[in-house]
């Protein structure tokens, strides 16, 4: 759009570095908008200083279980839990630092994040058309572990994986892993959250200067999203 322009950061690790750089962006852009991959009841927990349950304990718990006693799939949804940090459903002081740094500047947040319920209900969905043997056992691509062994080979591999991903090469490497092993948590984690967000920041954020701050794995697809839409003439 003529009147908007946007700078997308990614953000690669929930750490202080990318809170820091988020801060920087901001205030050297001096933006008319703030849109955080955040829905307003994150939002909301996260300004009032509030920690969210972890998504692996949410899940076991949707399953009549708790992480403790869920066995196998108790153990998925832990080290899952690595992936939603990746990927940006946890939010931490990456989120949390744009949000000071606007409310400190008095520039307006957008949330353009699905409401975090309705994911969480779609994912359990999705996580039943999963084949655990195959997730479990699929080895992940050569980039993401210096080793053998399957993704989840050991809760902590995942992770160890996911430790390792520093730049937006690893990460395409892993959506496509994902993509491969487990689509329909693929597609309610990142694909219909990338086509969201694209047009919530259309829509909440028509004209000025954008600071948008999303997980690094979402940064492909807003930008394959946010050109398809431009082909559709939307807003």
């Amino acid at each position: 759009h003529a009147n908007r322009e946007v700078y997308l950061i990614g953000t690669a690790h929930v750490s202080q570095q990318s809170a820091d750089e988020v801060r920087e962006l901001i205030r050297l852009v001096r933006p008319d908008h703030v849109a955080v991959e955040l829905c307003p009841q994150r939002a909301a927990k996260l300004r009032a200083g509030e920690r969210e349950q972890d998504f692996s304990n949410a899940l076991v718990q949707a399953f009549g279980g708790t992480a403790a006693s869920g066995g196998m799939l108790g153990a998925v949804f832990q080290a899952l839990n690595a992936l939603w940090k990746q990927y940006g459903l946890v939010p931490g002081v990456d989120f949390q630092a744009a949000l000071e740094a606007a409310d400190e500047t008095q520039i307006p947040v957008r949330c353009i994040d699905r409401d975090v319920n309705e994911t969480l209900s779609l994912l359990r969905t999705a996580l039943g058309d999963v084949d655990l043997g195959r997730l479990l056992s699929t080895p992940p691509p050569a980039e993401l572990m210096s080793g053998g062994g399957g993704l989840f080979g050991g809760v902590t591999d995942i992770a160890s994986a996911v430790e390792r991903l520093k730049n937006r090469e690893q990460v395409a490497a892993l959506r496509r892993h994902m993509s491969a092993v487990a689509p329909s948590i693929v597609e309610v984690m990142l694909h219909q959250r990338d086509r969201l967000m694209v047009r919530s920041i259309r829509k909440q954020c028509p004209s000025g200067v954008v600071v948008a701050v999303v997980g690094l794995a979402h940064m492909d697809g807003i930008e394959r999203e946010w050109l398809a839409q431009d082909d559709l003439k939307l807003p």
